[in-house]
């Protein structure tokens, strides 16, 4: 359009400002006007002077001259009190950034003619640029009074809503679409609010009605397809992958996307198939490799024989990325899995050499030595672990393990000290570091601790044994420790270790007939070397000295290096 042709639209535009204003009073049918001084002009009545500096302004406006505007806007106001020039100084102002002036002169055409919609649409524009949101939702919702299906006005009162009333957005979006029709940019906002709020069907059928306007958007459809997926909604996701895995058989997320969905239908057979498709494609890099095996332990819940399928997949990749870590890792979890600790060790072993980073890896070596029982490898790994991590917490609580299981306990401390500093409420390390406490003759700060513990979970079948037997083994306060020590049998009834405790309890109370019950079906449930040979103590204070050595014995055999055991066996006695 040429500059003159602006400018003869311009003019028709300024004749239906004034005309607004000279045929009609405003009424303003339940909407408040605002309160705002009433400008005063000096004022003399000449609508064709007004006509001629209202367009003088629009000129200057098209050269971005908008002070030159404003002056010919005012100008033209001393001629004709038209609500239309005060509109277009607010506009005018707001393009030199002077808003408060700007705000001014919107209100005050507002004043004049409280019903014009664009008049309010220029104020909350000003609004909306000043960040004044709330004042700017006020002014759209009372376009919607004035005219409830405005297109503006729901489509901008629906995006300053969408942080702080989501809902009342999306009521607002899906009005346009019921009204207007689908439309792009309003479907996109309704998808993605919609996906925000957990409403994932919502959201799949407004990408639904995007797919509609622009059929051939690939990336448009795959989106649809996680979106369903999310939703729930398995088989609307497969019917989508199925058309995308024949539109592009080259993309392999794709086919792999299509698989995961039909792991989740149990259609086995095909699901592996597209697999086996995948690894087999000479342009499949290591991350689709390592995202195939993942996928199948994902779904190894609902079939196991995926484990086996995985692993193998894995150790492929392995042998072919030897520098790469990621498969190994996989391999230390699937072995851990299958409580194969020493596999288990080896991988995360690789893991840590290829990136030491990796601080899982460096738990995993840890649980895995632990479990073997390979407690100077466990401590000597730890340490290289917490000199990488230092503010590890299962770094610190299995290197303070691996001391307290060799009786070095006070070396044990400041591990499990640190691991507590980590997680003040961690049962397991108030339950340990009670203990350490306790052999190292702290026993007022065992006590502490063990009381803390049942302040935190007053019915932990761990700190009430634990407590109970470190009463037992210093002989105080007996009957508070059988009353624990009940209380952890009635949560355990087959744990050796627990027998053992109340049955230890019962020797310290002089009922070697309950202390032998007890002990020995600790005994005969798998007990330690030391529950066995408190089972011979039993039988010595009983009388049966024979038996007492015969276990006493038996207890050396799986401790050879237990010197008081040795002095029990040769000395016959306690």
């Amino acid at each position: 359009m040429s500059r003159f042709s602006l400018i003869i639209v311009s003019l028709f535009l300024s004749l239906s400002f004034f005309a607004c204003v000279s045929s009609k009073k405003s009424t303003t049918d339940g909407i408040k006007t605002a309160e705002v001084k009433e400008l005063k002009y000096r004022q003399v009545e000449n609508i064709d002077k007004a006509i001629e500096h209202f367009i003088a302004g629009q000129v200057y406006e098209l050269k971005g001259d908008y002070a030159s505007a404003i002056l010919e806007y005012q100008d033209a106001l001393r001629y004709q009190q038209s609500p239309g020039i005060y509109n277009a100084i607010a506009r005018a102002y707001q393009k030199i950034g002077k808003h408060s002036l700007a705000v001014q002169m919107a209100l005050e055409a507002i004043r004049l003619d409280s019903l014009n919609i664009t008049y309010r649409e220029t104020l909350a524009d000003i609004y909306v640029e000043t960040f004044e949101v709330k004042k700017a939702i006020g002014e759209f919702e009372k376009i919607l009074k004035i005219d409830s299906l405005n297109y503006n006005a729901l489509f901008n009162l629906a995006h300053l809503y969408e942080n702080d009333k989501p809902l009342r957005s999306l009521e607002l979006y899906n009005k346009i679409i019921k009204n207007y029709g689908p439309e792009w940019n309003t479907l996109q906002r309704i998808a993605e609010i919609s996906f925000r709020l957990g409403k994932f069907s919502e959201s799949a059928q407004a990408l639904e009605m995007m797919i509609e306007i622009d059929p051939s958007n690939y990336d448009l459809r795959k989106l649809t397809a996680e979106t369903y997926i999310n939703a729930g909604e398995i088989g609307k996701a497969k019917s989508i992958l199925s058309e995308l895995v024949e539109m592009r058989p080259s993309d392999l997320f794709a086919k792999l996307r299509y698989a995961e969905v039909l792991l989740d239908l149990k259609e086995k057979g095909r699901a592996i198939e597209i697999l086996n498709e995948i690894i087999a494609d000479d342009s499949a890099g290591i991350d689709i490799k390592l995202q195939v095996g993942e996928s199948l332990l994902r779904n190894a819940s609902k079939d196991s024989s995926y484990i086996e399928i995985a692993e193998g997949i894995f150790k492929k990749i392995s042998q072919a990325h030897p520098n790469d870590w990621r498969a190994h890792w996989f391999l230390g979890i699937i072995a851990s899995d299958k409580k194969d600790a020493e596999t288990s060790f080896e991988e995360f072993k690789k893991v840590v050499l290829l990136n030491s980073q990796t601080v899982e890896a460096w738990r995993g070596i840890g649980i895995a030595l632990y479990d073997m029982g390979r407690f100077e490898e466990l401590i000597e790994w730890m340490n290289k672990g917490i000199d990488k991590f230092p503010d590890d917490f299962i770094l610190n609580f299995l290197l303070g393990l691996g001391y307290h299981r060799l009786d070095r306990n006070n070396e044990a401390v400041t591990p499990l000290e640190k691991a507590l500093s980590l997680d003040p409420k961690n049962i397991d390390v108030i339950s340990t570091l009670a203990l350490v406490y306790d052999a190292i003759g702290l026993t007022v700060k065992s006590d502490s601790l063990h009381e803390l513990g049942l302040k935190i979970s007053p019915n932990n079948h761990l700190i009430l044994n634990n407590y109970s037997y470190t009463l037992a083994e210093r002989g105080e306060k007996l009957e508070l420790a059988l009353e624990m020590a009940k209380k952890a049998i009635e949560q355990e009834p087959e744990n050796p270790a627990y027998l053992d405790t109340i049955g230890w309890i019962y020797f310290k109370l002089g009922d070697y007939e309950k202390a032998k019950y007890y002990i020995q079906m600790a005994v005969e449930k798998g007990g330690s070397p030391v529950v066995i040979e408190h089972l011979g103590d039993v039988y010595f204070k009983l009388g049966n000295i024979d038996k007492a050595i015969e276990y006493w014995k038996k207890a050396l055999e799986k401790n050879p290096s237990n010197e008081k055991l040795k002095e029990k066996i040769k000395g016959g006695k306690i």
